[in-house]
């Protein structure tokens, strides 16, 4: 396997233990460890927050109000033209099928594209999985397949992250003297990706892949999706904190 995909398994595994529902095991096996052990006065805390912990993963409010203010942070803009549209890559299957995130994104591209909005479609995304394609390999299958001919279509597959994506989307934009873009990602991804792009002196259109406008979800009954929801959400938190610190935004 490849270093740089070495190390990117090595944080998702770290990021599925620090954030979101990882925790749910790091206090069981703690409340197991303290019943094992005898540490009765540690029990009854690591076996209330064994219980706690993941109803307010799968249950409202915290990932909706975190969402909320993400997506409330995050510049509202309407399509303009532009030299480029660009597409971050959302994830891949290690068979090279796109991830519904990835599918998305390239699905708006199209649409912004047959809509005339730039004549070129830059596709970010190198291999995040050991696979046969890189995410953006994958995403332009999608947007070939939805009218946009293989001309129009820019491929970057070097990038492992939000700063190589704008980093190594500089390079191929520059040569083409392209200083300003629609950039399409996923609504709360925009905010670190717009912020990113722009430290690297591109002038910056966000665009929301979803099709369908923001909405909380206030169902109060526990979901596993909620949970991955919110691991995405803190996601993007953690990420804007340490690419503020790194000073890459």
């Amino acid at each position: 396997m490849d270093f740089n995909l070495l190390l990117l398994e090595v944080t998702r595994f770290w990021k599925a233990l620090l954030i979101g529902p990882g925790w749910a095991l790091i206090f069981l096996m703690l409340g197991w460890g303290a019943a094992r052990y005898g540490l009765k006065s540690w029990q009854k805390r690591f076996w209330t927050a064994a219980l706690v912990y993941p109803l307010i993963c799968t249950m409202p409010p915290l990932r909706e109000v975190l969402s909320w203010a993400l997506v409330q942070a995050t510049p509202q803009a309407q399509p303009v033209k532009a030299g480029a549209i660009v597409v971050l890559g959302g994830g891949v299957s290690p068979e090279g099928v796109p991830s519904t995130g990835s599918a998305e994104r390239a699905q708006k591209a199209a649409q912004l594209w047959n809509a005339g909005y730039a004549p070129l479609v830059l596709l970010s995304g190198g291999y995040t999985v050991t696979g046969p394609r890189t995410e953006a390999e994958s995403m332009a299958i999608i947007l070939t397949g939805l009218g946009v001919p293989p001309k129009a279509v820019i491929l970057e597959s070097n990038s492992l992250n939000t700063f190589d994506n704008a980093v190594e989307s500089r390079k191929l934009l520059a040569k083409r003297n392209i200083q300003q873009v629609l950039l399409v990602t996923s609504r709360i991804h925009l905010l670190r990706s717009t912020l990113t792009f722009r430290k690297q002196g591109i002038r910056v259109t966000p665009i929301a892949a979803e099709q369908q406008p923001f909405h909380l979800d206030w169902n109060l009954g526990p979901t596993w999706e909620r949970a991955q929801g919110l691991q995405g959400t803190l996601n993007e938190y953690f990420g804007l904190l340490g690419y503020w610190v790194q000073g890459k935004l």
